[in-house]
């Protein structure tokens, strides 16, 4: 019976913890502290008296970055398992330069012959996020990194040839897609406000592909996004996330007798706050 769980879906990106559940959605930046804000969260989630054990307590979660990483994979004939897919890419991740972080690599499945996603969130941050919870009272249900989820949601809206844009606070992603496969990614920095054109032609050139593609974009804060961009927008890429064009309001967040955050609570009336 649908009364007897609670589901939460929660946010982790650079700045701040993002929780959606049926009590509405708040968020609270974190001090480069996610893990103990999404606890101090989580406590004060208003739960009914019926779902009073964890397993009734159901928590799903999304990373941004910084702490995510992905890559396109070009097909090996000599690869043949999942294992084997996951220790090519934590090659190519070493290669991006990931040397002393641990990850928790996933690969995506893809017809023979063709190249893969490859994507890994911080295995520390996400060992941190689960014993958070659970001190909370939460069963960690999921976890799934944001580009992976943006792509699972949108890519059946993409052209064979195109670029897929995922924007964050500070980063820009780009996936290249030719003749209906992945081609190449680049992540760089992104300032608030930037123009998207002259990000997406330098991450072209970082792929060695054309300057130009049609360019499809998903984005966590559609704000972030400058008018004229030049881009379908495609939204967001969870549709349980909250509506990020909200106005928000700065509260005091407390735990014990230290400030742990800033609290920020939904008022849809208005245009987002960066």
């Amino acid at each position: 019976m649908p009364w007897l769980w609670t589901d939460v879906l929660a946010l982790v990106d650079a700045e701040r913890v993002v929780l959606s559940g049926e009590t509405g959605w708040h968020c609270a930046s974190h001090g480069g502290e996610p893990a103990t804000t999404l606890g101090a969260l989580l406590n004060d989630v208003a739960l009914s008296r019926r779902r009073r054990f964890a397993v009734q307590r159901r928590l799903h979660v999304l990373i941004g970055d910084p702490w995510t990483y992905a890559a396109v994979l070009p097909w090996q004939a000599g690869i043949e398992t999942a294992g084997a897919w996951n220790e090519y890419a934590r090659a190519m991740f070493i290669d991006q330069g990931v040397q002393q972080t641990p990850l928790r690599i996933a690969v995506e499945d893809a017809p023979f012959g063709r190249p893969r996603l490859g994507v890994a969130p911080d295995a520390s941050l996400l060992e941190a996020l689960e014993s958070s919870s659970a001190q909370a009272g939460w069963t960690f249900a999921h976890c799934r990194d944001l580009l992976s989820a943006a792509v699972a949601r949108h890519v059946s809206a993409l052209p064979a040839d195109c670029v897929f844009a995922f924007v964050e606070r500070d980063a820009l992603t780009c996936l290249f897609r030719r003749n209906g496969t992945w081609a190449d990614a680049a992540k760089q920095g992104l300032a608030h406000g930037q123009p998207l054109t002259g990000s997406l032609a330098v991450a072209a050139l970082l792929c060695e592909q054309p300057i130009g593609l049609p360019a499809y974009l998903a984005s966590v804060s559609p704000c972030a996004v400058p008018d004229g961009a030049g881009v379908v927008n495609l939204g967001s890429p969870d549709a349980r996330l909250p509506p990020l064009d909200a106005r928000v309001q700065t509260r005091a967040h407390t735990n014990g007798a230290a400030s742990r955050a800033d609290r920020l609570i939904a008022d849809q009336e208005g245009a987002c706050s960066a």
